[in-house]
């Protein structure tokens, strides 16, 4: 985790100094949200990393529905201007078909210590993704994703005590294509939220990690079960669907 955020940060302030665009002016508002934006996304990696390390992944797939429904439900309460029903209903139809397609047929749910984690994560990021919308109002997306990587990276070089150099090279290799990945993933969200809004960006982000399923089934051959392809591609036709309407 730490060498991720080290990769997304030095690739963002590289970013940001290409890019050209100024510093803006920091008011003890724009302050405190960045402030903490830092400390939600901290929380959020903290809980999602103790939650995978008691719970395996496909555990946590049938509640990864509950995360744009959280977000949007803040949004909808925070922004006016994120109360397009169309999106709105768009979430909660594929919600309820990210559950269906990711639910196993065995009921292993148990509110125990790994859950919870898995749970206040989701909660989490809905909050961080909320915090975006308050702080594109005053800072462009490269600038304040900087400042949240970097933020993040070092209250969590701080509190971990990991040591990048000790590290395996094939580790060091995931890390470094990891972080690459998900610096252009979050710039990309982050432009998608100041161009479109959130409640859009929410709703069409949906549909991921069903076109990841569908490329490893196309492209790499990987045998993904049907019913995961199916719900991908359900996904997909509900996000073009709401789009056009």
């Amino acid at each position: 985790m730490l060498l991720i955020f080290l990769v997304m940060a030095s690739g963002a302030a590289a970013y940001a100094v290409y890019s050209g665009t100024p510093l803006p002016l920091i008011d003890s508002g724009l302050a405190a949200v960045v402030i903490g934006m830092i400390l939600l996304s901290y929380l959020q990696n903290y809980f999602e990393v103790r939650g995978l390390a008691a719970k395996d992944l496909s555990y946590r797939e049938p509640f990864v529905g509950l995360q744009p429904i959280l977000a949007s439900s803040i949004a909808f309460l925070l922004f006016p201007g994120e109360r397009e029903l169309k999106y709105i209903l768009g979430i909660l139809a594929g919600a309820a078909i990210l559950y269906i397609g990711n639910r196993e047929k065995r009921t292993g749910f148990k509110l125990d210590k790994g859950t919870a984690y898995i749970l206040l994560a989701l909660l989490f990021d809905a909050l961080v993704v909320n915090s975006y919308k308050f702080g594109l109002q005053g800072m462009p997306p490269e600038w304040l994703f900087l400042f949240r990587t970097a933020g993040v990276l070092l209250l969590t070089a701080v509190s971990s005590g990991v040591s990048i150099g000790k590290m395996e090279k094939k580790a060091v290799a995931t890390g470094i294509a990891a972080g690459a990945f998900y610096l252009v993933g979050s710039l990309a969200y982050l432009y998608s939220i100041q161009s479109f809004g959130l409640t859009f960006t929410i709703m069409l982000l949906m549909v991921q990690p069903g076109l990841v399923y569908i490329a490893s089934s196309v492209v790499l051959k990987e045998k993904i079960p049907l019913r995961r392809i199916v719900t991908s591609l359900l996904l997909v036709a509900l996000v073009v669907a709401v789009i056009v309407a």
